[in-house]
């Protein structure tokens, strides 16, 4: 996971998780591309007769906006003590053009991070632009916790939620370099939480061809969702870093019925990586 994005706009550049980004890219010996994704913004225009039309904000507002938070970032980049985080990260203001747009950026990055600012809908259309639209893992790192620091090492103890799903098995393909650096790897799976497909067993020897020593969990559900079942065998297994398939039920469902995705990116203590 060498080629590492790192999405910010002017709301987010303050809390942008760029020590997570950094920590993530000296595991890998990577580089992060940290690129100005503003979201939508609208000024209503009134209209003497009732109506109102609705316009972008001009070039000019924009490019306040990315030189804003272009210094909000290189004010933190000095204040970090890491003698080499100046050369690990560039900083583009030009590329993208509003968070709709970051999937396409997003196609050749191994993985997009993001921090975790609470489920609004700019918050969700960032995220999903990175994970439907671009095709790639997208990181997602929740704020400082008793778990959770944002300059701490992770990555060594990774567990995964596995549920014999395609998202599942596409995100094991796409991670294995991270399985296979990790110090300890666990597999997680739930009593009637699955697809059809293969069971953790397989799985466990899958990784073992690989070189992989894998301990495998198998939960007993609790009856208050799988997301939270998940989590409390992650807290079990001391992970410091969770794999895990996103939206193998719809979107719609989740937001009605509620979901382990959903659960998870709401939740988790500790940073995730998704793959749908």
């Amino acid at each position: 996971m060498k080629q590492i994005l790192l999405p910010f706009d002017a709301k987010t550049a303050e809390g942008a998780p760029i020590e997570a980004a950094l920590t993530w890219s000296e595991r890998f010996d990577g580089h992060v591309t940290a690129v100005f994704a503003p979201g939508p913004r609208q000024i209503v225009i009134a209209d003497p007769m009732g109506g109102g039309t609705l316009e972008s904000p001009d070039e000019s507002t924009r490019e306040a906006e990315a030189e804003q938070a272009r210094r909000t970032l290189e004010t933190r980049l000095d204040k970090m003590e890491r003698s080499d985080a100046a050369t690990r990260i560039t900083i583009d203001t030009a590329t993208v053009a509003s968070s709709y747009l970051l999937g396409d950026s997003a196609r050749l990055f191994d993985v997009t991070v993001l921090g975790k600012q609470g489920f609004d809908a700019d918050w969700q259309a960032l995220f999903e632009a990175a994970l439907f639209e671009g095709g790639r893992t997208v990181m997602l790192v929740p704020e400082a916790s008793d778990r959770f620091k944002a300059d701490q090492d992770f990555g060594g103890k990774v567990a995964i939620a596995w549920n014999r799903s395609t998202e599942t098995a596409r995100l094991l393909g796409q991670t294995m370099d991270v399985i296979r650096q990790a110090d300890e790897f666990h597999i997680i799976e739930l009593e009637d939480w699955y697809a059809p497909g293969p069971d953790g067993e397989e799985l466990k020897k899958y990784l073992q061809a690989h070189g992989v020593h894998a301990l495998l969990h198998q939960e007993v559900r609790r009856g208050d969702g799988p997301g939270a079942d998940i989590r409390r065998a992650v807290e079990y297994c001391g992970a410091d870093l969770l794999l895990k398939g996103a939206y193998t039920q719809s979107r719609l469902r989740q937001f009605i019925f509620g979901g382990a995705t959903r659960d998870i990116i709401q939740n988790s203590e500790i940073p995730v990586l998704f793959a749908h």
